[in-house]
């Protein structure tokens, strides 16, 4: 990341399509710009709907000006696990969006596009229309799992089994959920203590929104908690930010905003300071 004054910017899909491709070529030019593979993935599958071929394309062509992390949880894991593990030689999700960029790019339908292969870093080839394919299968079975460990958290909460009062309450759930995902992990991770706390610094914005995504739900007044598929891509986006990096995640998608300024108020109002961040929440208003 570029170092300097200002954080670096982590955009979710709502800022990516709200701003114009001139804004973000201009602000690439003095500030490091990031996004979710998610977005692309995501935006991707738009390409099939009915005449918006070029619409779609023509965001996606925006990519060139933003740099795409990779796969949240494989970053998440390179942090704990050896370096025997096959997540260090995984191909990159960038090297893939990239790849499938500059065939979008030579493609005038989807039906072009669709015939193309790419290259991946490695030397393998894929189709493309499989990957799309892949792709929307994939989104759709981790959006369905994703909605159900909410649900189960929300119905915890609801049924006061997990207390949510004061800063510290939210603290000690961030570091149960941590807890147990570090548990499933297994003995594939380095069991230090020092790795353990890299790991929760890594992962606690992403169990915060869970926390705190949980808590609005349990107190709705719908009898049935009913998260949002689109509660999965957030919460991906929150892997990519741990506590102490400087960065400024934009968004205009509501629920998120309030979810991750929720779960840096409770932060920085802890009297331990290990636990505060210099993490910030942007709307898109904020860079044009």
């Amino acid at each position: 990341m570029k170092s300097g004054t200002q954080p670096s910017f982590l955009l979710d899909t709502s800022a990516f399509i709200a701003l114009p491709t001139r804004r973000l070529e201009e602000a690439s030019r003095s500030a490091s710009l990031y996004v979710s593979p998610f977005c692309f993935w995501e935006l991707l599958t738009h390409l099939e709907d009915d005449g918006k071929f070029s619409r779609v394309k023509g965001t996606l062509m925006k990519f060139r000006h933003v740099a795409v992390r990779d796969d949240p949880q494989a970053e998440v894991y390179r942090f704990v696990l050896p370096s025997s593990d096959s997540v260090h030689t995984r191909v990159r999700d960038g090297d893939l969006v990239y790849a499938a960029l500059a065939a979008l790019d030579d493609s005038e339908s989807t039906k072009e596009f669709y015939k193309r292969d790419i290259q991946d870093e490695s030397g393998q080839r894929r189709q493309i229309a499989g990957c799309v394919a892949a792709i929307r299968q994939l989104l759709r079975i981790e959006e369905n799992k994703f909605q159900a460990f909410l649900r189960a958290v929300a119905a915890e909460v609801r049924a006061g089994n997990v207390r949510l009062l004061e800063a510290s309450d939210y603290d000690h759930a961030v570091q149960a959920l941590s807890r147990g995902s570090w548990l499933k992990i297994g003995d594939r991770a380095n069991g230090a203590p020092v790795v353990y706390e890299q790991f929760v610094r890594k992962t606690y914005m992403y169990h915060s929104y869970v926390i705190h995504r949980a808590r609005e739900y349990a107190a709705s007044g719908t009898a049935m908690i009913d998260p949002a598929p689109n509660d999965f891509e957030d919460a991906c986006l929150c892997l990519h930010i741990g506590l102490d990096d400087f960065t400024a995640v934009v968004t205009n998608d509501a629920a998120l905003r309030r979810c991750l300024g929720a779960g840096l108020g409770a932060l920085n109002a802890m009297a331990d300071a290990p636990r505060h961040t210099p993490l910030q929440v942007w709307d898109t208003t904020a860079m044009l």
